[in-house]
């Protein structure tokens, strides 16, 4: 608190006229009063001030669910083209896998023919490895029966020479 007469009586003891320490004290009370804030200046200020952080909370509040909206709508839109993409990629695998099974079907098909041409000519060789085996038993049995043949009539011989 600014007290004026006791400021006024300082000033014209200090050789200043009533009217110019009145003068002086004036001004500087205003500028004092115009300076000083009240309890009511305060409370009004203070209320005004809650208002105001009351309507930014508001508004941080709105941004903030506008935020999670988009990054919602965002999340949303990166999960679809992510689904997407999966997809294709899925799609894309399920067609090399065909074609691998295709070639892997052709070359094991390939495979078995060559096998089965393969056995065929090993049972045609064996075949006529049989003949000739065949063959051969008979060509040995004939040669076994002109040699019994003989030998029995070397016996023959031997015998009525013998006797």
């Amino acid at each position: 608190m600014f007290d004026t007469l006791l400021y006024t009586k300082k000033l014209e003891a200090a050789g200043m006229t009533r009217d110019q320490a009145e003068a002086q004290v004036n001004v500087i009370a205003e500028m004092v009063v115009d300076g000083v804030a009240t309890k009511q200046d305060i409370g009004l200020l203070k209320a005004e001030t809650q208002k105001e952080f009351a309507e930014l909370r508001l508004e941080m509040a709105k941004g903030f669910a506008d935020v999670r909206t988009d990054m919602d709508r965002g999340l949303a839109s990166v999960r679809a083209d992510m689904e997407k993409g999966l997809a294709s990629v899925r799609a894309d695998m399920e067609k090399g896998f065909a074609s691998i099974r295709a070639e892997m079907q052709e070359g094991l098909a390939a495979l078995r023919s060559e096998m089965q041409r393969e056995i065929a000519s090993i049972r045609m060789e064996m075949a006529a490895f049989d003949a000739k085996l065949v063959s051969l038993e008979y060509r040995l049995t004939l040669r076994m029966g002109a040699m019994f043949a003989a030998s029995t009539s070397i016996t023959i011989a031997v015998l009525a020479w013998i006797k």
